[in-house]
């Protein structure tokens, strides 16, 4: 886990903040992904509908953040 953080930081270092912002929003996608995919983890109706919530209202949020500020 440890080397995977630092190669996450290292790879970040030279990005700017939205595709940082980006990239931290994709991180538990590609975990859920992961761990459905390749480890065989199942998944309950209702962490479905939570993981959809999450993201969706993580999105709803960052397309606010846009508009105000194509407003300026």
């Amino acid at each position: 886990m440890a080397i995977g953080f630092y190669l996450f930081f290292l790879g970040i270092r030279k990005l700017k903040g939205q595709s940082i912002a980006i990239l931290s929003y994709i991180d538990p996608l590609t975990s859920l992904v992961i761990s459905t995919m390749i480890i065989g983890e199942k998944m309950t109706g209702l962490q479905i509908i939570g993981t959809i919530l999450l993201l969706g209202s993580t999105f709803m949020s960052e397309m606010d953040k846009t508009s105000i500020i194509s407003l300026k």
